[in-house]
């Protein structure tokens, strides 16, 4: 019965298949109520959710993991949680945090260079933000926190959370180096027996050892599973033969079940991050701006702690190594070209004219990158062209901002054509040398940036040799001026002193 599985267990006599009854304390009993507890819930919910997911099924029954049709999967996830107290709880929140966080990066990077190859643009060489060290410290073998932890719960009695603690203290190379970097005051108020620090992406996080292996053990007698198998609730029954048949239930030694809290958990997310590695993943990062929900008012220091909890720092910095502003070639030609009637313009293919709009305004060529529809920029180089792009043409400013724009573009128009007049004298005189060179081609941005760089040097000594030359003749000036003074002081006063 189940009052007789919870309170007592079989032992086979000498690998028999005979054996007796031995009652168990008070603890192990609880731990064996615990542990069923645990393992109904897990099934409840799986049952649940396979309820809900079969009556929301399309007709041709595809799934997550079985294909067939297209689904739509929702995760929604509590960001990094950073308590006063933090246990196995938040330990295992943010051990999702941040395996989530490293495939945020991930699709991130890999959609950034599927777009690059799409546009036919040279990609950018990324560094992507890693997490290695956390992810070794957590789960590798053989100091990681989760399998000491495993084996403290394996000793049964015989571990301890101090042993734990101290273990990780000791071995651990995230907890051993934090311990290690306390000064003298810091290592004194720091209590090693109890406490144990992770650096997560976010910060690092103290976390509380008292209560990790009760939390974390999840042992339940294979004979109180079977026990079950036969409940008169058939619900129950069926969960139980299911967790059996899945080999949930790991069977060692004497007959009990060791999977853990913590490997269960890390066993399902394995399998949530294969299932989004397997999909077309789209993120939504929600931030509460203020604690009172009053509209207008956010809470700056809460909304930044917001992001950083959620890693978007992270990814900002790395996606602004690349070209993260972009503008189709259709929105800049739709809202300009057609009003600037410049004949110049006539004929060109929308790649030409946005290599056009980004020459007349000087963009470096390192600052931008132009594919077959859409135009790439840094950021810094792209808050003056967006800004363009967004207003409306019409207006004072609209009017203004198409002024400018024909006076640039003229301007490039007349550069462009002195370029190609010189690319084209250099060739006839290097073909009249006898020397081989390539015949001018097409004329892009960098040859109107490689004209206008002596153009503009001999443009700013002209405006030197300008003021050097004016500064010459007022001085000039202002000394004659002086000596013709003092010349006239003198001989006003000679006359004064001769006609007495």
């Amino acid at each position: 019965t189940l009052h007789e599985c919870l309170t007592a267990h079989m032992v086979q006599a000498g690998g028999g298949s005979e054996g007796y009854r031995v009652a168990k304390t008070p603890e192990e009993a609880a731990r064996s109520r615990d542990a069923l507890a645990k393992r109904l819930y897990e099934r409840l919910f799986k049952w649940l959710v396979g309820s809900i997911n079969k009556a929301v099924a399309t007709r041709g029954g595809g799934s997550a993991s079985g294909g067939g049709s297209q689904w739509v999967g929702l995760l929604d996830i509590f960001g990094f949680e950073i308590f006063e107290v933090n246990s196995l709880e938040q330990l295992l929140i943010n051990l999702a945090n941040e395996k989530l966080q490293r495939f945020f990066l991930d699709t991130i990077f890999r959609h950034e260079q599927t777009l690059y190859a799409a546009e036919e643009i040279e990609w950018v060489q990324v560094e992507v933000p890693g997490n290695e060290a956390i992810m070794e410290a957590i789960e590798g073998l053989p100091h990681g926190l989760l399998p000491i932890l495993d084996e403290q719960c394996r000793l049964g009695e015989r571990g301890s959370d101090l042993s734990l603690c101290m273990q990780l203290n000791q071995k651990n190379p995230l907890c051993a180096k934090h311990v290690a970097a306390l000064g003298q005051k810091g290592k004194a108020r720091y209590d090693a027996s109890t406490t144990f620090t992770l650096a997560h992406f976010v910060a690092p996080v103290d976390y509380t050892a008292g209560g990790f292996l009760e939390k974390n053990r999840d042992t339940l007698h294979v004979e109180l599973a079977r026990a079950l198998t036969h409940s008169t609730v058939r619900l129950v029954g069926a969960m139980i033969s299911d967790s059996i048949s899945e080999h949930r239930l790991r069977i060692r030694g004497s007959g009990k079940s060791y999977a853990t809290a913590s490997s269960v958990f890390t066993d399902s997310l394995s399998y949530l991050l294969r299932e989004l590695d397997d999909s077309d993943a789209a993120f939504v990062r929600t931030i509460k701006p203020n604690d009172e929900l009053i509209p207008g008012a956010p809470n700056a220091r809460s909304v930044m702690r917001q992001l950083r909890s959620c890693g978007m720092l992270q990814a900002v910095k790395m996606v602004r190594s690349m070209f993260p502003s972009r503008t189709s070639h259709d929105e800049i030609i739709g809202r300009y070209a057609h009003r600037l009637r410049l004949g110049f313009m006539e004929g060109f293919s929308p790649r030409g004219f946005v290599t056009a709009f980004c020459g007349a305004f000087d963009v470096p060529p390192d600052q931008y990158r132009i594919g077959k529809t859409r135009v790439f920029f840094k950021p810094d180089s792209a808050i003056f062209l967006n800004a363009m792009c967004r207003r409306e043409p019409h207006g004072p400013d609209g009017l203004t901002t198409l002024a400018l724009l024909r006076w640039k573009l003229g301007s490039y128009r007349r550069e462009l054509s002195i370029a190609s007049k010189l690319r084209a004298w250099v060739h006839r005189a290097s073909s009249r040398l006898g020397r081989s060179t390539a015949p001018p081609t097409s004329i892009d941005t960098s040859v109107v940036h490689a004209y206008r760089a002596p153009r503009r040097a001999f443009a700013v000594w002209c405006l030197h040799e300008r003021a050097a030359t004016r500064i010459q003749k007022h001085t000039r000036s202002h000394l004659d001026h002086s000596d013709f003074g003092r010349a006239l002081a003198a001989s006003t006063l000679l006359q004064t002193l001769q006609r007495g």
